[in-house]
């Protein structure tokens, strides 16, 4: 362990905003884990996989961490080589939770499964976007030690240089306003999709098709690939109420990359939330009017004003002096009490896209695709994903539910529109 590993001559970092809301509300058999796939074109050498972690493992130091927590604050502390022996191991389950409490080693793991490389971590290390691109390493990595030479470029780091400073920033910190508007926390309860049975597990399916053929059909109608996709979602949960108007709104969170807005590299977590919503208690929508809601509601979302109040507000309540010099043991009640009314109660499931997935042309052909999914939240039952990679788009569900009507109307719809599909059970 080098004494500035983290460029502050400590080694343990701060958690970012919010590292410290999955941090403090995890518990002992839960916690928020996110997993990144690639399907490869060749069966996996898990000890060739092992040593390219430990290739990259220098350069990514903000990912190779453990809990460390004094009377203030828990904060990430870097582990060591040998701290790293067992986390390359083979797929027993998807996304179950990374062990947090007893466990000295990375709060990630590595999984392979046949030609199947998998980035599980639990969510306070990293979003989706900082994922694909530990992935991206890891699998450059593995292939440059099987002696195919992997330009820098895409997103594919050096790893004989330092970490930048830059990427390990806490970018809502960077970019707080203590002066300007904060949007509101307010917001109505929504509907909740209970499964109508379940067996503990998170249960996958994943439907692929061309990007061409959704961009068209999304050109059609004047909208984006995320907002016509965005739209089939909340379709497909209002054609599967039972009485829609006695439901209560279905809101469909989609995380935004800020990166883009702040021409940040940060390595860490770095998204906000759209949330798009319908109220079938007020209304009997199409597909058409959904979609007309979903396009407006979207374009509010992205306003630079709206986004820079959602940063401030994030940020105002862990930065208030009785936030900061709380001690740690009584900051869990509040910012857990903060989560269950303000977190996954306004929101009826997630719908992230990853968006196009780009690496080098010579790592291309070793690859077949990249997808993502979303393992179990708090109180939410079904998620989604989206991702690119080369001409296939791909659509993963997540449900702790065994079986899942909500993928099988979203699949028959974009079939119905003339979609090729293949569908497959992860």
């Amino acid at each position: 362990m080098t004494k500035d590993i983290f460029l502050n001559g400590k080694p343990y970092i701060d958690l970012d905003i919010s590292a410290q809301l999955y941090s403090y509300t995890k518990t002992k058999t839960w916690n928020q884990t996110i997993r990144i796939s690639a399907e490869m074109t060749e069966e996996v050498d898990p000890k060739l996989l092992y040593d390219a972690l430990m290739l990259i493992k220098p350069r990514f130091p903000s990912f190779f961490v453990k809990f460390y927590e004094d009377f203030f604050w828990k904060r990430f502390q870097a582990v060591s080589d040998e701290e790293c022996q067992n986390v390359v191991e083979k797929e027993k389950e998807i996304c179950r939770p990374i062990d947090t409490e007893n466990d000295s080693r990375p709060l990630f793991r590595v999984l392979y499964s046949g030609s199947r490389i998998s980035f599980e971590t639990f969510h306070g290390v990293t979003d989706g976007r900082g994922a694909i691109v530990f992935l991206k390493n890891l699998i450059a990595a593995y292939l440059t030690l099987s002696g195919i030479e992997i330009p820098k470029e895409n997103e594919v780091l050096d790893w004989n240089e330092s970490p930048k400073a830059e990427e390990l920033e806490d970018t809502f910190i960077k970019n707080y306003d203590p002066k300007g508007k904060r949007l509101s926390r307010s917001g109505k309860a929504v509907y909740q999709y209970k499964p109508e049975s379940e067996d503990g597990k998170l249960h996958a399916v994943q439907g692929r098709f061309f990007v061409d053929e959704i961009k068209a059909l999304s050109k059609e109608q004047g909208a984006t690939i995320t907002e016509y996709l965005t739209a089939v979602y909340i379709y497909s949960f209002y054609k599967n109420l039972d009485s829609p108007r006695k439901s209560k709104p279905i809101t469909i969170e989609v995380p935004m990359d800020i990166r883009r807005f702040y021409n940040s590299v940060s390595l860490r977590n770095s998204s906000l939330y759209a949330n798009i919503t319908i109220e079938p208690a007020k209304f009997e929508y199409t597909f058409e009017d959904i979609l007309k809601q979903t396009k407006k509601q979207f374009k509010e979302g992205i306003e630079p004003t709206i986004i820079q109040e959602n940063v401030n507000v994030n940020v105002h309540d862990s930065v208030m002096p009785l936030a900061r010099y709380s001690p740690s043991f009584l900051k869990k009640p509040f910012i857990k009490l903060a989560f269950i009314l303000y977190g996954e109660r306004l929101f009826t499931s997630p719908l992230s896209n990853l968006g196009v997935v780009q690496v080098p042309k010579e790592m291309e052909n070793h690859i077949k695709y990249i997808y993502a999914v979303i393992g179990k939240t708090y109180k939410n039952r079904i998620y989604a994903t989206v991702s690119s990679f080369k001409s296939t788009m791909l659509v993963t569900f997540s449900s702790t539910g065994t079986e899942n009507p909500i993928a099988q109307t979203y699949f028959s719809f974009l079939e119905d529109k003339g979609i090729n599909l293949i569908k497959e059970t992860l």
